[in-house]
This record gives C-alpha cells, sequence and structure tokens, in this order.
C-alpha cells in the first residue's frame, strides 16, 4: 500500500514526526522497534526525510524481547508483540517524552498514542490517536495531524 511511491506505513510514521514536538531533541530522532511488523524497512527509510524535517538523520534501535526499557527513544515503533509486553512497554514510556506508535487497533486500547489500522478493502492504512496518552505524555502533538489520517484514509485512485 502505497501513496506517491512511498509506503503509507512510512508516510504516517514522517507525518506524525513531523506535527511532533519533544521538549528536548538530541542530533537525531532516535525510533526503537520492539515486535516483529511488517513496516519496519520502510520506516527505517525514513531517515532523509526526518533528516529534511527535524535536521539529522534517524538512529535506529531494537528493543529486546525481554521488555528493555524505551529510555533511548524519541518513538518506539511497537509490532507485533503480546498484550502484555505492550502494555509493560507503555508503562516504561508513560508520561515521558516518548511517541508511540504501534499496528492494530487494539494497540491505541492498551495505551499507545498512534495506531496504525490496515484498511484491505480500501487498500490503504489509516490511523487513529489516543488523545488520553498524548495528553499525558511530555510531547506536544499538533491537532493538525488528525487531519493526515482523514486524506490518508481516501482511496487512491
Amino acid at each position: 500500500m502505497q501513496e506517491n511511491g512511498k509506503p503509507m506505513a512510512a508516510v504516517i510514521v514522517a507525518g506524525v514526526i513531523n506535527y511532533t514536538r519533544w521538549p528536548r531533541l538530541g542530533e537525531a530522532i532516535r525510533i526503537c522497534f520492539a515486535g516483529k511488523s511488517a513496516h519496519a524497512e520502510e520506516i527505517r527509510q525514513l531517515s532523509p526525510v526526518t533528516q529534511k524535517m527535524k535536521g539529522s538523520p534517524s538512529t535506529f534501535l531494537v528493543l529486546s524481547q525481554e521488555g528493555e526499557v524505551a529510555r533511548d527513544c524519541d518513538l518506539v515503533y511497537v509490532g507485533d508483540l503480546p498484550d502484555e509486553e505492550v502494555r509493560t512497554l507503555l508503562k516504561a514510556t508513560g508520561n515521558t517524552a516518548i511517541l508511540t506508535i504501534g499496528e492494530g487497533k487494539e494497540f491505541c486500547s492498551l495505551g499507545g498514542m498512534f495506531c496504525l489500522e490496515a484498511e484491505p478493502k480500501a487498500n490503504s492504512v489509516g490511523f487513529a490517536a489516543n488523545l488520553d496518552a498524548i495528553s499525558r505524555s511530555q510531547l506536544r502533538v499538533n491537532p493538525q495531524v488528525l487531519r493526515l489520517s482523514s486524506r490518508l484514509r481516501q482511496t487512491p485512485p
């Protein structure tokens, strides 16, 4: 699923990054991956995009399955993980300046900030936001990010 030749998940992640302000951001956006994800490689290809947006290339880390704490991350992207591991990870990142994006509607239900939702019938990927989780974080997410959701949900021609 692509938009203008770019993978949809990567477009969404780049958009959310662009609309997010961290209280302190280092030289690079540190993106960590937890669990197996179908979108990890396309998100890794965001480094030139995030460099243009935030001034530095992204760095990527893979969190271990043993509940590694995500303190060294600015963004944690969660793929397929058991609910209990997701809850543990989100508890460790709660009330911090760590953006959390995960796959599936249940990610937001578990306390994640943004959840990607595949829409096979429309051949697209959309996302939802957990405003409660966002408001409890130290991040500032521009409300305009919700407009990105409606634009991406439109069926490509």
